[in-house]
């Protein structure tokens, strides 16, 4: 889904004869990447210069991709002052359980969290920061009018995190 800003780059990266020319890439340097068929911003996180890979933070989604460096292009300097549309959360009152296979384990929550979530209107409390200045949120899914079930306990119950006492200042 687009959102505000992000419409106009999307646009400006439909412009074909503006950006044919690959670019020249550098750590921390943020750009527009290719990505689920669509050009999005991102922050680039590490270079692979002998694969002509890169990871990428997608700055607006909050999520890594490993791509090809001719899937990068150069963002018009304006859409640099945007701000990101990702946030960095922790949820109240829970750690993970992290098993042998942590990106099985990513990849088995994230599908997790996607199917309790699909179709749900999505409630946060928002509490305060923890001591790395990380915002604490409480998050809800709610199917049914009136039904909330807390993503924390689901989490807990379906044993993809454990609780633990939570102070949020």
């Amino acid at each position: 889904r687009v959102h505000g800003g992000c419409s106009e780059i999307v646009h400006f990266m439909e412009e074909p004869a503006l950006h044919i020319s690959p670019i020249e890439i550098k750590l921390g340097m943020i750009c527009a990447g290719f990505v689920h068929n669509a050009w999005r911003r991102a922050l680039i996180r590490r270079i692979y210069p002998k694969k002509h890979k890169v990871s990428v933070l997608m700055v607006d989604y909050g999520h890594q991709v490993r791509m090809p460096i001719t899937l990068l292009r150069q963002l018009r300097s304006d859409f640099f002052s945007l701000p990101y549309m990702m946030l960095k959360v922790r949820l109240l009152g829970i750690t993970p359980v992290i098993g042998n296979n942590r990106r099985h384990h990513s990849l088995m929550v994230n599908r997790y969290i996607r199917y309790i979530t699909e179709n749900s209107k999505l409630v946060c409390d928002y509490l305060g920061y923890d001591e790395d200045k990380i915002q604490i949120v409480d998050l809800y899914a709610e199917k049914y009018i009136g039904k909330r079930e807390s993503i924390c306990e689901l989490l807990i119950k379906e044993g993809f995190g454990i609780r633990f006492r939570d102070g949020a200042m």
